[in-house]
């Protein structure tokens, strides 16, 4: 009696594309021809990919009749403009009648073809924006003051940019304490805070201003870089 034959499944690749759908099609293959009918079933399941926003998701029975070796199954994969990481989904084959399993699943690869450098000033990209804002100076020691730092929209990709402030009329290591660093954003965060350290006294002075300004950013661009911090005198009979 003749050894039964194997069935295989491979790995495919395919470009998201920007709208519609494309086409994800898994190759499947007897290794050997038989005499026999031969069935299998197959599904799909998420990898980082998500049925029903990323592709379609397809389940079914593939019937290789007496000496065909070749079957495909097709993945819709559906098309947008996010940026984001390459994507990926399963077809794994199961019960199979007259054959066995070689190769129980494959790897379908969504790749993701809106790159930054394919968008002219970032077109696509989450928006960043620093919002200022306004504190009383208090008589001594440090107010802690917070600026937020929103994304216009969630990214499945990280998102960066650095900050450092700046003086205006306020003056850093007198009124207020110099900051720098970076502000991440992890996927799907859309808000994110900087604080700056305000320093009391109680000298009469007019309100003071210095600025938060962002810079570098990554995976976004940059909608309103900067933001006034206002430290407003609270001692009385200042000339402001």
């Amino acid at each position: 009696m003749p050894s039964q034959p194997s069935i295989t499944v491979t790995d495919v690749v395919v470009a998201e594309g920007n709208k519609g759908t494309r086409a994800l099609k898994f190759k499947v293959q007897l290794t050997a021809r038989s005499r026999d009918p031969v069935m299998v079933n197959y599904a799909t399941s998420d990898g980082t990919a998500v049925a029903g926003a990323d592709y379609v998701p397809v389940t079914g029975t593939l019937e290789f009749r007496p000496r065909q070796t070749r079957k495909v199954v097709v993945v819709k994969v559906v098309g947008d403009k996010d940026v984001e990481a390459d994507e990926t989904l399963s077809l794994t084959l199961t019960s199979p009648t007259n054959a066995q399993i070689l190769s129980p699943s494959a790897t379908g690869t969504i790749r993701n073809n809106d790159r930054v450098s394919a968008a002219p000033g970032g077109k696509g990209l989450p928006a960043i924006k620093i919002k200022g804002v306004k504190v009383l100076e208090g008589d001594g020691g440090g107010t802690p003051v917070v600026f937020d730092v929103l994304l216009s929209k969630p990214s499945t990709l990280p998102v960066q940019a650095t900050f450092t402030t700046v003086d205006r009329t306020a003056t850093a290591g007198l009124d207020y304490t110099a900051a720098s660093g970076a502000v991440f954003f992890d996927p799907g965060v859309t808000q994110q805070q900087v604080t700056v350290t305000v320093l009391g006294d109680l000298v009469k002075e007019r309100n003071e201003t210095f600025l938060v300004e962002l810079s570098a950013p990554v995976n976004a661009r940059l909608r309103q870089a900067r933001a006034r911090g206002v430290i407003r005198n609270d001692d009385r009979a200042a000339g402001a």
